[in-house]
């Protein structure tokens, strides 16, 4: 069902997800005034393909709502007179709704979220939710008659998911629960507390953080049922009411594994590991990172979590801040081999200012160093930006530059606090705390201190007891073994490297061999007017071409994708020659747990194909695959006239005997290849290739 102009033609129940070439596009926009500068017009008119319905960015502050088939067209000059956003077009509607009312689908300037505390009664929360309403069914009635079926399921089930948070938000707090039962607002039969682990309202969730109401409920949730949970504990009636639900990120973490359930229990215990993460070491936190990444199946999920570790990695303790890469550290005056003396390095990227009271902490430190006699050893280094009336009070401390603030949110880093020794050695790190406590640097420096003092004795003793001539003898020793050692390693090392080189080499010469067989025979089709043939085998190529070039880089790909490729190969080939084949794989062999070299039974395919099946135009090719004595059998047999030369053999094959040799080189690894006539031994004509590879 495709159209002369390459559109395909769908039925109204299928869509197109993906294809092996460029889709046309099926979505188109243009925005103006994308961006923070508002006297920069900055127009985007874009052409797009997308497969459902996603929320789109464009430049650095819109973001549109899309529908495969809109065409939507912002009203410029009604945004240069009143800063009021308004499109036309097939889509609109979705976006007219977002923009309609201000503070409609932003969470964070929602007056029910700005304004808790005036909502502390069911009726006040009442009255402001019959607003909120009658807004909302305003705004229906303008844009939500002809808008997508699946905006207005998003927009509904974010309205619920806002309001049944933000009432058990309060109802957690209350003093009076019986009043808030009563009043029906915490509706606990309402569909998101009836079922909150469904993955079907995730796909109708936002994801931009300002408009997250799903997330948001999810949190508010878990928080609430961790109380439940926690609520035997005598020691809540002796506490203030806010202090009855802080647990420590540990807690929080194990109990959400507990509460949740699919998508919504990765969703939350990925954000308390994120937090986790920078509140602790990823010492600490490793085995939970670990099962995480193992058990999540949401790839979104794991590779947002992959990048907070990989981004807070180059300040674990044992690290060095010059490998952070931070400009900062050019700053520090670090001492090459200085272990003794300690800087204490604070930043804060806050634009309005340190708070006082971190300002009032960073004082006390100072003076808390004197006291204590440690003023000569630790180097408190706090940078921020100050607010004018504290210009006489941060004479000690530097403003951070706008480059360095820039630099740290690049790398999603807020705060940052770091202890570290003079030469750059990171002892401690946090960037969860905003307020400036250095409680927990002068622990880790006495600490520290203490390890070097009980060091530095034990040198002492062992000098007075004559150890040391024997340590040195023993050092000298070990230097000259380790570097002849080394010195071996690197040259085996360089040896393999040079080898690997050599088999890539080859590999990239077969890839191009490959291609240039398969393109022949498209215009062997193409020659003899087989458009139809052509287009297949085409389709077919590129679809063979993209899993050949997926394992090229690879020394070893499974035997199923090897066992695939052929496949895919020889239905290629049966587009020019009417020939059979047949492909067997016996069933103590399990394809997908046994790797071989890639592209390795191609060439000798190939061969058979180029020697065996084309000189007549058709013929029968076997191919078998057995397990004996450890090692896996590959016969290639074709029914074609055999080899008269060696020379037969062709470039495939002869690049695959050098890679065996380069192989065995490396792993010490022996690849048995034979190739004979099949008239030696049996009655009929045609040559048998046997490849033997150790498992």
């Amino acid at each position: 069902g495709w159209q002369e102009d390459g559109i395909p033609r769908l039925a109204q129940n299928m869509r197109v997800i993906d294809a092996s070439f460029s889709l046309p596009p099926n979505t188109e926009f243009t925005c103006s005034y994308v961006n923070f500068d508002l006297s920069d017009d900055s127009t985007v008119h874009k052409k797009i393909f997308i497969a459902y319905p996603t929320e789109h960015k464009v430049g650095e502050r819109v973001t549109i709502l899309l529908t495969p088939g809109d065409s939507i067209t912002q009203d410029k000059e009604l945004f240069t007179t009143t800063h009021k956003r308004r499109y036309q077009g097939r889509g609109s509607e979705q976006n007219n709704f977002q923009y309609s009312y201000r503070r409609f689908a932003d969470l964070y300037e929602s007056d029910l979220y700005m304004y808790p505390s005036d909502l502390e009664s069911p009726d006040k929360m009442k009255k402001a939710f019959q607003l909120r309403e009658s807004l909302f069914q305003n705004v229906l009635a303008k844009d939500f008659k002809n808008m997508d079926p699946y905006w207005q399921m998003v927009f509904e089930r974010s309205e619920q998911y806002l309001k049944g948070a933000l009432a058990l938000h309060l109802y957690m707090y209350a003093s009076d629960k019986e009043v808030w039962h009563k009043s029906g607002l915490v509706d606990w039969q309402a569909p998101y507390f009836v079922s909150v682990n469904p993955l079907i309202d995730f796909a109708y969730s936002m994801h931009r953080p300002e408009v997250a109401n799903y997330f948001y409920f999810l949190n508010v949730y878990t928080m609430y049922k961790k109380q439940e949970l926690k609520a035997d504990n005598l020691n809540l009636k002796t506490q203030k009411a806010k202090e009855k639900y802080l647990l420590n990120p540990a807690d929080d973490y194990y109990l959400n594994k507990h509460i949740l359930s699919g998508f919504p229990k990765y969703q939350v215990n990925g954000m308390n590991l994120q937090f986790l993460m920078h509140d602790k070491t990823l010492a600490e936190t490793q085995e939970d990172y670990n099962d995480f990444i193992r058990s999540c199946p949401d790839t979104s999920l794991t590779n947002q979590l992959r990048r907070a570790y990989d981004k807070l990695l180059p300040f674990e303790a044992g690290k060095n801040i010059r490998e952070s890469g931070l400009m900062i550290a050019d700053s520090l005056h670090l001492v090459k081999g200085s272990d003794r003396k300690y800087i204490l390095l604070f930043l804060s990227t806050r634009e309005q200012g340190l708070p006082a009271p971190s300002l009032q902490n960073a004082l006390d430190f100072k003076k808390r160093l004197e006291s204590e006699g440690l003023a000569s050893i630790v180097q408190l280094e706090l940078y921020s930006k100050f607010q004018s009336n504290n210009a006489k009070r941060v004479k000690p401390f530097k403003a951070i530059s706008d480059l360095q603030i820039e630099e740290l949110r690049r790398k999603e880093l807020g705060t940052v606090t770091i202890l570290m020794r003079e030469d750059g050695t990171i002892l401690h790190r946090q960037f969860t705390n905003w307020q400036f406590d250095p409680s927990p640097a002068l622990e880790i420096i006495q600490n520290d201190l203490k390890r070097e003092d009980e060091s530095f004795n034990d040198f002492l003793k062992g000098f007075k007891e004559g150890v040391l001539g024997t340590l040195l003898i023993a050092a000298i020793i070990g230097i000259a073994y380790y570097s002849r050692v080394k010195g071996k390693q690197k040259k085996e090392r360089n040896r393999r490297r040079i080898r690997e080189l050599e088999l890539r080499a080859i590999r990239s010469q077969m890839n191009p061999h490959f291609i240039f067989n398969a393109l022949s025979s498209i215009q062997n089709l193409i020659n003899r007017s087989a458009n139809q043939e052509a287009n297949k085998y085409l389709i077919d190529f590129s679809r063979l071409l993209r899993k050949v070039l997926a394992t090229s880089e690879k020394k070893l790909v499974p035997l199923s994708d090897e066992i695939e490729q052929l496949q895919l190969y020889l239905k290629l080939e049966q587009l020019r020659f009417p020939f059979s084949y047949s492909l067997t794989v016996d069933n103590n062999i399990e394809p997908d747990a046994i790797e071989i070299p890639g592209m390795l039974i191609q060439p000798f395919v190939e061969n058979a194909v180029k020697h065996g099946i084309a000189p007549r135009g058709t013929g029968e090719i076997i191919i078998r695959l057995s397990l004996q004595d450890q090692l896996l059998v590959i016969d290639i047999i074709d029914d074609g006239p055999g080899m008269v030369t060696e020379t037969e053999s062709g470039f495939g094959i002869r690049a695959i005997s050098n890679e065996f040799e380069i192989l065995k080189d490396l792993y010490n690894t022996e690849i048995g290849i034979t190739i004979e006539n099949r008239q030696k031994k049996e009655s009929v004509s045609g040559c048998h290739v046997r490849l033997s590879i150790p498992l």
